[in-house]
């Protein structure tokens, strides 16, 4: 049978997917492994696009490939715009690729509704950027955009686009499935209906073989690209575009790696060598196995994770307690400093009193007992923030305790209205003494 030609985009429709991003040489890279598969057409990007894509099909010139064809992708010619004149097909050249993968618009309504271009038009655009870049030695793939939601739109107009794309000299046309939304059954029927209006172009009987191969390129909106890519080659379709893991933009292209098996060992047609799927295989029992060591060692590190972090939650517990008791002995010691200092100057108002006794200035003894008492009331607070059961308190205890006797003798025998010097001495002489 007819084998079956794989065209991967995944460097191209693969990286419009959510999250992907490839660096050029990273790219380069992929192509490589691609390569080693057995993967026939490997898209790179659309060099007039962006500058990565510009970048990478200047490292591929230095990167060989073993097997597979390099192909850069771009668009038909901008209307009333002559080929050698456009911008995106300068680029294409200068990509120095062996294939060049063309899009162009199939449904009337885009062409008219959406790029307010004529349907004349647009068909001499499809062809003669065709044959321009047939001209430089290229092997062309058309890729006819939303072919199948144009064909049930305009089946004459759609079919006609395939026909300009053939004038020009493509040798591959690729029907694409652009929003995915095409089911298996109606994708048999339009196939077998392409494939009869191409034989009345080509005035072919249904025995000899086309001279152009049909493509399909689906997209995975409904869930139904891989189906409809293997449904496509039943109705004789003989390239399957994809990508690797079926990346692409919103739900994905068709899975590449769905595909081939079904197509090599479900179906029997040939797609990849029998060597290749074999070493297919035992890269991937290596990388399974390597995938458990690395999760066993990934599971090790979470353990030695986890215990570490109790042991760093037990050590901030005990930091926590550590500082609560620094900040607590802080406090007490500056409130025993307060204490002392207040005590002190207890000691001192009460000489104050006896000086004052002396000079016989019986008047200023009464403020100067109203700031003892004062301060005497102060110690209870200063006594509470240092903790009583502090031994330091404790010592301070029988100071504080001549001091509270002071001041009630003090407010119970000295009558402010006569004050006697002799109970003022008495009182002093007591206090001093101890």
């Amino acid at each position: 049978m007819e084998p079956i030609l794989l065209y991967d985009t995944t460097l191209r429709d693969g990286t419009q997917g959510e999250n992907i991003n490839f660096s050029a040489e990273e790219k380069i890279r992929i192509a490589q492994r691609l390569d080693d598969l057995g993967i026939h057409y490997i898209e790179g990007g659309w060099p007039g696009s962006n500058p990565r894509d510009k970048q990478f099909f200047k490292l591929a010139k230095k990167a060989r490939l073993k097997s597979a064809r390099l192909a850069a992708f771009g668009s038909t010619r901008k209307p009333g715009v002559q080929p050698q004149d456009d911008q995106n097909l300068t680029e294409l050249i200068k990509s120095d690729t062996t294939v060049i993968t063309i899009f162009g618009k199939s449904w009337d309504l885009h062409v008219e509704q959406i790029m307010y271009n004529t349907l004349d038009e647009n068909l001499a655009m499809i062809q003669e950027t065709v044959a321009y870049l047939k001209q430089q030695d290229r092997e062309i793939i058309y890729d006819a955009e939303h072919f199948f939601d144009g064909y049930k739109g305009n089946r004459d107009y759609a079919v006609q686009t395939v026909v300009a794309a053939l004038k020009g000299g493509a040798d591959a046309v690729v029907l694409c499935d652009t929003n995915g939304g095409t089911l298996p059954f109606e994708i048999e029927t339009i196939i077998n209906e392409v494939e009869i209006g191409l034989r009345d172009y080509y005035r072919l009987g249904p025995d000899r073989p086309l001279p152009v191969k049909i493509g399909i390129h689906a997209h995975n909106d409904c869930g139904l690209a891989v189906a409809n890519s293997i449904t496509a080659v039943r109705a004789g379709a003989t390239m399957v575009h994809g990508t690797i893991n079926g990346y692409g933009e919103r739900c994905g292209n068709a899975d590449l790696t769905s595909i081939i098996p079904i197509l090599a060992l479900k179906m029997n047609r040939p797609c990849v060598a029998p060597e290749k799927l074999a070493k297919l295989k035992k890269e991937q029992a290596a990388r399974k196995k390597q995938q458990l060591a690395t999760e066993k060692k990934l599971e090790q590190l979470e353990s030695e994770r986890q215990a570490k972090a109790s042991e760093i939650k037990v050590l901030g517990k005990e930091v926590d307690h550590a500082l609560a008791e620094i900040a607590e002995t802080t406090s007490r010691h500056k409130a025993l400093k307060q204490l002392e200092e207040s005590l002190q100057g207890f000691h001192q108002g009460v000489r104050e009193v006896m000086k004052a006794v002396k000079a016989k200035r019986f008047n200023h003894i009464h403020g100067v007992l109203a700031q003892l008492i004062e301060i005497d009331n102060q110690h209870e607070k200063a006594i509470e923030a240092a903790s009583e059961g502090a031994e330091s308190t404790r010592a301070m205890q029988p100071t504080i305790g001549r001091a509270r006797w002071f001041t009630e003798r003090s407010q119970d025998e000295i009558d402010p209205g006569a004050v006697s010097g002799s109970i003022i001495v008495k009182t002093v002489g007591e206090y001093l003494l101890g």
